[in-house]
């Protein structure tokens, strides 16, 4: 089961170079260690495993008999071969090597072991998922951030790329490239900081973006908040898409988490991606907060006064936005504007309502203000304070009808702003003919 955002598209005269910088920084990260590993891996197919089986046999069995009671009763009578293979899988696991040399301090061991242990330790202790893992019993900084550009398999990094950019590319939109990546790095600390907590004496490395990337949905989640989302689902071999709050699916996400920590055996680490998760939302709430506080409202940077606190937008209207109602302001915003266009507050609060709605809402509203203003200034600076409005909310123009790229370019050179109006003008001749279109286009030529 999966639930991601699927209404989100690239603009790609901005293109989010964040989430593609750590796109190519994991995958050229991933084959590198590929290369290094295969080095160190064939160190560790030259050691004599054989003779080191038969010295360290009788030690992993009572040691297994602590730790594992029923899987010792399933190997202790198993061939020499069988032996090999399931000491081949105790060598990769660092909390035996404290009982090899314990074993150690009570006898003396002859020097050809000593040598093949610490030929063995030194090579695998130099793989990639090793060194630069994080392991909760052996806790580092340096391991955890290291750690989140470390991938086991090509599948391993393909999910969580995927999910990267998923998340990534309209996060990098509305945070910019430098607070998103503090967000990331952030989250994916707090993933390993539970995953510590919650096994302080294990010695298992843990690699993979997929606590930082787990942050990036619970960044998300803060960041867009009620605002009413179209996420795409699959419940084993349904799938189908819905609309609801983005905060509404982050209980959805952290418990599929929490019930795999305790339900799965495999070897994900569910319970870092909870902590990657619940910090990036945190994290996000908390920065949000202090934007709110440091940053001026975007209306007033716009000359508009905030909606609560103008007298140009209704006192129902408001009521309808802080109780959430969203797609009821709209709608009421939709009827009164026709007859006061000239409100620029209320124009600006019909925005606010039609983003919080989704993207087809906020599209809406802008067709309506092309249509509604479509007449000479004042009318045009109105528009061009809209349009400025709408972009900054994740508006983008291609999505709408060409009739009404149109008028966007008709204001465009009312306003003497020929540039942009011969920019939408050849993008427009190339899907749309109209007489309109062609009188602008000859218009625009002579000037």
């Amino acid at each position: 089961m999966f639930i991601i955002p699927i209404q989100d598209r690239v603009d790609w005269r901005k293109p989010p170079l964040l989430a593609l910088a750590l796109v190519l920084l994991n995958s050229i990260i991933y084959f590198w260690s590929v290369g290094y590993d295969a080095e160190r891996y064939a160190v560790l197919e030259r050691i004599d495993d054989a003779q080191l089986s038969q010295y360290e046999w009788p030690i992993y069995l009572d040691w297994l008999s602590e730790q594992d009671p029923a899987l010792w009763l399933e190997v202790r009578g198993d061939g020499e071969q069988e032996r090999l293979d399931v000491l081949q899988s105790a060598w990769f696991d660092r909390e035996f090597d404290q009982q090899v040399h314990a074993h150690w301090q009570e006898e003396i061991p002859p020097p050809e072991w000593q040598a093949l242990r610490s030929e063995m330790e030194t090579a695998r202790d130099q793989l990639s998922w090793i060194r630069w893992g994080f392991t909760p019993a052996l806790p580092t900084v340096a391991g955890a951030i290291v750690s989140m550009f470390l991938h086991g398999d090509p599948w391993h990094l393909f999910g969580n790329m995927l999910f990267l950019l998923l998340f990534a590319v309209p996060l990098e939109k509305h945070w910019g490239a430098g607070r998103l990546l503090g967000l990331y790095l952030l989250a994916g600390l707090c993933g390993d900081a539970l995953h510590w907590l919650a096994s302080m004496n294990n010695y298992t490395p843990s690699i993979g973006a997929s606590g930082a990337v787990s942050g990036l949905m619970g960044i998300y989640v803060a960041t867009y908040g009620v605002r009413r989302i179209e996420f795409f689902y699959t419940l084993g071999f349904w799938f189908d898409s819905f609309r609801a709050p983005a905060l509404m699916v982050f209980p959805v996400w952290l418990s599929y988490e929490l019930l795999n920590t305790m339900l799965s055996d495999n070897n994900v680490n569910y319970l870092a991606h909870a902590g990657g998760m619940s910090g990036g939302l945190l994290l996000t709430l908390a920065l949000n907060k202090i934007s709110s506080r440091t940053a001026p409202d975007p209306l007033e940077q716009q000359g508009v006064e905030p909606v609560r606190q103008t007298a140009a937008v209704p006192a129902y209207l408001q009521r309808l936005h802080e109780s959430l109602a969203f797609d009821q302001a709209a709608k009421e915003c939709q009827v009164l504007l026709p007859t006061q266009p000239d409100n620029e507050a209320l124009w600006h609060f019909y925005f606010s309502a039609a983003d919080k709605c989704g993207i087809p809402a906020l599209d809406k509203a802008m067709r309506d203000a092309l249509a509604l203003l479509n007449k000479p200034s004042p009318a045009d600076v109105l528009v061009a304070a809209l349009l400025e409005d709408y972009l900054s909310r994740g508006g983008d123009l291609s999505r709408l009808p060409p009739p009404f790229q149109l008028l966007e370019a008709e204001m465009h050179y009312r306003r003497r702003d020929t540039q942009k109006a011969l920019e939408r003008v050849m993008q427009l001749e190339k899907v749309w003919s109209h007489a309109r279109l062609n009188k602008l286009q000859e218009q625009l030529m002579r000037r």
